[in-house]
């Protein structure tokens, strides 16, 4: 890498883990421009391989975070529909197909089928069911708790 200072050993064994594609966004801002505005493809002067990489490391740790609080409201949406859902309707409400009156048959259809195709175990079909429909539900207003 033209004018990248690293030691030689460490990139290579980073490189291993990480390709130099995967990289390539973060070296971009540190490409020399000419007097066009063009990029050329040499590195200024001192760029630092170990800067590079803790910005890769940086943005890793940042899309972990932002991941993990997804799926933290995610959980704490599909608990708090099949809650609301299994107050009006039952710990078994799922299964009755009247429950599920306000979708089309092509969609009732789908969910029996897809509810067949999983294990036979509560859990399963609820979750498949949270997942399938919980666009056209409507509920009350309800507050969603989960820690951070």
């Amino acid at each position: 890498m033209r004018g990248l200072v690293a030691d030689e050993a460490i990139l290579i064994e980073r490189l291993k883990s990480v390709d130099c594609y995967r990289l390539s966004d973060y070296l971009y801002t540190f490409r020399m421009i000419d007097d066009n505005g063009n990029h050329l493809d040499s590195y200024y002067p001192d760029t630092c391989f170990d800067t590079v990489w803790q910005r890769y490391n940086f943005d890793r740790q940042l899309r972990l975070i932002i991941l993990d609080l997804i799926e933290r409201i995610e959980i704490a949406l599909k608990t708090k529909l099949t809650q609301v859902f299994s107050m009006k309707y039952g710990a078994f409400g799922y299964l009755d197909i009247k429950n599920l009156s306000r979708f089309s048959q092509d969609k009732q259809s789908n969910y029996w089928r897809l509810a067949h195709e999983t294990s036979t175990t509560e859990s399963c079909h609820a979750i498949k069911w949270t997942v399938l429909f919980t666009a056209d539900l409507q509920l009350p207003n309800c507050e969603l708790n989960f820690t951070l």
